[in-house]
């Protein structure tokens, strides 16, 4: 009876956007936009307690950044769990239970699809396992005209489950200085869930990854990078401070500006990847500037019009603490010999933070903890290695390498060489998956032979388990390699990129760049069922890009979901 008495209460407040439980829809303003404002705790707390209601009338903000997502406040007279229940039509979103009961909340609704209304029933666990609820609505808005159609083809038994995310156009952002668009795609193509950089920002955004605390992060060009709640808001913007004397400052519109410094390295900017470790501190890639000598620089051998003076510049692995507090610091030129090894673009005089007297030596592009090896695996890409860093329990600059794979190797390899790779990642058995761009392969056309340039996929099975590094090895147990559907020729993406092992077995290969810098660029994702040591079934699929366009995708992400972090109940 209670109960009912609690659900009539409620409709005091319709004219706010709530429904009564036979989930009529909801009057007065539209919660597309703001309503009023939220309440408290205290402005409930006068309400007997047999009569008073069990809501607060919801709030939604339209994200600012998405036209997909919303954030909801509400107030409930008691400490509830909540669970969000989006429908419209034949599509419906639920949320988890969140983890803790409270009686302020601030919860994400995300997940829906452009251009429609959804009945939105908010449900609450009452302390006595009774549950109540009430209705509301929130209408999307209209995708931008930036985001391409979807046609994905699935094997829904076999893909692994959960939402891809696409960072789509790095290599157009870039080259016209525009924000590009992240987008999450379900199982039917459809865009579940939508983030583009402003101006604030810079152009290129991506390595866009979950963090434990159930925030977002991403590198973003040429500034550093920023962490954001997956409803859009921002948390920090992260960025290089080359004085030390810059301080934590609020950001118009939400958020801190953190500023990093290490006092033993001149640190530059992020890069291509920044990764959140399980204790809410980051890691992520930057880079210093190394002066050579004239002798140093004549034995690179570039071309005789380049007089410059010009100096290298090395990739370094920061780990930092939540207030921008350099706690370690990798720097690769301490690790990779210069004299022995100088990659293949360091005559190049323009690119990423290319400039004619500042020259990109290792241009090192993903990097991940190894929880179980203790090291951060970085890809670097100029000098074709796989490179194990230690990470010890000792701060400022580190000088542990565990190996190194590729050029210059510590240990055997058993395999195709791979170059110029992208995206290495740490599968839960130890094994490394990687993107192996194929730049400049021996007997391919690139390296002086007759072959095609191709890239492919490639595992690779390491084995260091033994306290004697003298027995220690490394082999390719599967690769994948495709022709290009679109020209007939071996699939060959110069740049950007990535693979991904699943959790279900399965390999998510994404052909970023195919097409080089020819203007036909286009891309191929597949994921694969592997089969023996080559390919597989092709489980999921999409192409984007036809001739004449210039599309570009630098990674893909299968995320088992978009409602994740403490905020939420576990599965």
């Amino acid at each position: 009876m209670l109960r009912h008495v609690v659900l009539l209460l409620t409709l005091s407040f319709v004219a706010a956007g709530c429904a009564d439980e036979r989930g009529s829809e909801a009057n007065g303003d539209s919660p597309t936009t703001t309503v009023g404002a939220p309440a408290t705790a205290s402005d409930l707390s006068d309400w007997g307690h047999e009569t008073r209601p069990l809501f607060a009338a919801p709030v939604w903000t339209p994200s600012a950044v998405s036209p997909l997502a919303a954030t909801l406040e509400l107030v409930t007279t008691q400490p509830v769990k909540l669970r969000l229940t989006a429908t419209a039509g034949d599509h419906r979103v639920t949320s988890p239970w969140t983890a803790e009961p409270a009686q302020e909340h601030t919860l994400p609704l995300v997940g829906l699809r452009s251009d429609r209304t959804y009945d939105v029933r908010i449900a609450a666990l009452l302390p006595d396992g009774e549950t109540d609820y009430i209705d509301s609505s929130f209408t999307t808005g209209t995708l931008p005209e930036n985001i391409p159609k979807f046609d994905i083809t699935i094997d829904t038994d076999r893909a692994a489950p959960g939402v891809t995310v696409l960072e789509l156009n790095p290599v157009q952002a870039v080259r016209d200085g525009i924000g590009n668009p992240i987008v999450a795609v379900d199982s039917e193509g459809e865009v579940v869930w939508y983030y583009q950089s402003g101006d604030l920002f810079g152009a290129f955004t991506g390595a866009v990854s979950q963090g434990p605390n159930g925030t977002v992060f991403a590198q973003n060009h040429p500034f550093g990078a920023r962490e954001f709640t997956i409803d859009g808001r921002l948390v920090r913007a992260i960025s290089a401070d080359p004085t030390g004397e810059a301080e934590i400052t609020p950001i118009e519109g939400g958020g801190l500006n953190v500023p990093y410094h290490a006092e033993w390295i001149d640190l530059r900017t992020v890069h291509h990847d920044i990764s959140p470790m399980p204790d809410n501190t980051v890691i992520f890639l930057s880079s210093a500037l190394h002066e050579i000598t004239p002798e140093q620089r004549a034995a690179v051998g570039c071309p005789p019009d380049d007089t410059f003076e010009w100096n290298p510049f090395s990739d370094v692995v920061v780990h930092m603490d939540a207030d921008g507090t350099v706690l370690r610091t990798w720097d690769l030129w301490d690790f990779i010999s210069f004299d022995d090894l100088h990659g293949n673009f360091l005559c190049q005089r323009q690119g990423i933070d290319v400039t004619e007297l500042e020259r990109d030596w290792t241009h090192a592009n993903s990097l991940v903890f190894d929880p179980e090896r203790r090291a951060i695996i970085v890809s670097v890409r100029h000098t074709d290695q796989l490179i194990a860093l230690d990470f010890t329990d000792d701060l400022g600059p580190q000088t542990g390498v565990r190996w190194i794979l590729g050029e210059a190797g510590t240990m055997p390899y058993e395999g195709e060489s791979f170059h110029h790779t992208h995206g290495a990642m740490v599968d839960t058995d130890g094994s490394i998956v990687l993107y192996d761009n194929g730049n400049f392969r021996p007997g391919t056309v690139l390296a002086g032979g007759d072959a095609a340039p191709y890239s492919r996929a490639v595992r690779i099975e390491v084995d260091d388990e033994s306290d004697n590094p003298a027995e220690w090895s490394a082999r390719q147990v599967w690769d994948h390699v495709l022709e290009d559907p679109k020209t007939g020729t071996p699939a060959f993406a110069p740049f950007v990129s990535d693979a991904d092992a699943l959790p279900n077995g399965n390999v998510l290969v994404t052909h970023g760049g195919l097409g080089g810098f020819a203007s036909f660029q286009h891309v191929h994702i597949l994921e694969y069922a592997p089969v023996g040591d080559r390919n597989g079934d092709v489980v999921w699929e999409l192409q984007l890009g036809e001739p004449g366009d210039e599309i570009t995708v630098y990674r893909a992400d299968r995320w088992e979901s978009l409602y994740f972090g403490p905020l939420w109940e576990s599965p």
